[in-house]
């Protein structure tokens, strides 16, 4: 299953020598195990961490454990990156996923990290699973920016999608994906709709629904082998179309595609514990909601603060969905909680800087968040815990200088997330580099183009809710 990694016949002594130390020659290659970072101070502040909101910092220091992630290869112009949430399992293990930003070729990669071996081992790519797929000639799925969703069935689900803006009149659409945590299978689900990616997934795991907010992107090859609607739809509303689309799992077909009639460019939307959907929908901010029973959307009176949702997490054990949204008129971020019964939305406050990377506990009430998209060293990478009963705001690390200082890797910014069901570990992946120089000197001009995982274990003290 692992991509170029298969040792050649003529290479004897290299097999040799493996067998005589024992280690298996793919193995070592394919996992790190994550060491704790000692020796350092991750309550020191940041000297430019200067939030719209006020916090204190934590008194007791969080247990750290940082390794690279074991990839299978080089990527073209160095530029690996990670763009949605991954999946603290029910087994307990943690699934991520990495991509190359590839179109032509574009492959993206599951990992799987073990909080008891403390071991980030690759599974295998995507792309190989897909029957006929020549990676010379066709634009690959070279992001995941959903979430890998467990079902029902202890399986996780997920879907793939484009990764660079080159080459895009190549791009014949998403496919969705099913791995077994048990085997270690990545198993082709097809493709659900010709020509459209998958910016953004959730799940309704009770009922084994995916669901997927679509887009074309602004070029496409067309010819769609089952209708021709796609450029008449560019044409007729003179934009970008997105849409939601809902995916029977059990029945393996699409079930509704519609809703989302204006682009909102979002990166999330909420499911709650009923197994709603609720999307952003037109650009004034309005949520729209999709009711599995009738299978039907429709637009709400609530309206987000801002325009486009970043991330969401949740329900907690009241019911209430939380999320982060931004404002394209004046860019400002914010932090709000959604109450699906009451349908309502109260504001929590500003976050300061774009965020794309926050988890739940539930167990214990607290909610964590990274601010810093791509870039989350500007703040020192700062990981913060917000107690949903009083809304304080604790800061648990500063984790950027630390893991700089000792590893000399630069913690770029972070989409993923992760909170154990327990709430006594964070788990992160951060887009980064080796390299401190300035962004615009950058490749891509973007922080990144290596990985890195972070284990955060917070303190049994620092987990004391206010209720």
């Amino acid at each position: 299953m692992y991509n170029n990694k298969s040792l050649s016949l003529a290479t004897p002594v290299i097999i040799a020598l493996c067998f005589a130390l024992s280690i298996p020659a793919a193995a070592e290659a394919e996992t790190r195990v994550a060491e704790k970072v000692t020796d350092t101070d991750f309550l020191r502040e940041h000297e430019d961490f200067d939030p719209p909101w006020e916090y204190t910092i934590a008194e007791e220091q969080p247990t750290v454990y940082y390794t690279r992630y074991p990839l299978p290869y080089e990527a073209p112009d160095g530029l690996w990156s990670s763009w949605g949430t991954g999946e603290v399992h029910s087994s307990g293990k943690v699934y991520t996923a990495v991509g190359d930003h590839k179109g032509i070729g574009g492959d993206s990669h599951l990992f799987q990290y073990d909080p008891e071996t403390r071991e980030l081992r690759h599974i295998g790519g995507i792309f190989e699973t897909i029957e006929g797929f020549d990676s010379e000639k066709n634009y690959g799925l070279g992001k995941i920016h959903g979430r890998l969703s467990e079902g029902a069935d202890g399986n996780i689900y997920f879907a793939g999608g484009q990764g660079t803006s080159r080459d895009r009149e190549h791009y014949k659409g998403t496919h969705l994906f099913r791995l077994e945590p048990d085997t270690g299978r990545i198993i082709d689900l097809g493709r659900p709709m010709f020509g459209w990616s998958t910016p953004s997934t959730h799940f309704n795991q009770r009922d084994m629904l995916l669901y997927a907010e679509m887009m074309i992107p602004p070029v496409h090859l067309g010819g769609d082998p089952r209708d021709d609607f796609l450029d008449p739809l560019v044409e007729e509303l003179g934009r970008q179309p997105w849409r939601l689309m809902v995916y029977d799992l059990e029945k393996e077909r699409v079930i509704y595609f519609g809703g989302k009639e204006q682009s909102s460019a979002s990166r999330d939307l909420f499911v709650d514990a009923d197994g709603h959907a609720y999307v952003g929908g037109p650009e004034d901010g309005h949520l729209q909601k999709y009711d599995p029973a009738s299978n039907y959307v429709r637009k709400l009176d609530v309206k987000m603060p801002g325009d486009i949702i970043r991330r969401t997490a949740g329900p907690d054990q009241d019911g209430m969905l939380y999320g982060i949204s931004r404002d394209r008129e004046d860019n400002r971020m914010y932090l709000f909680r959604f109450d699906p019964e009451t349908v309502s939305i109260k504001v929590l406050f500003e976050v300061g800087r774009d965020c794309a990377a926050m988890g739940l506990d539930v167990e214990n009430g607290f909610l964590y968040f990274l601010p810093g998209g791509k870039n989350s060293a500007g703040w020192g990478s700062p990981l913060i815990q917000v107690d949903l009963h009083d809304k304080s705001r604790k800061v648990i690390g500063f984790l950027h200088h630390p893991v700089w200082e000792k590893y000399d890797f630069h913690l770029a910014g972070s989409y993923n997330l992760m909170v154990s069901d327990d709430g006594i570990s964070v788990y992160i992946s951060f887009n980064g580099d080796e390299s401190e120089r300035e962004f615009a000197e950058r490749p891509h001009g973007h922080g990144f183009g290596d990985q890195a995982f972070v284990e955060v274990g917070v303190p049994d003290s620092e987990r004391k809710s206010s209720r």
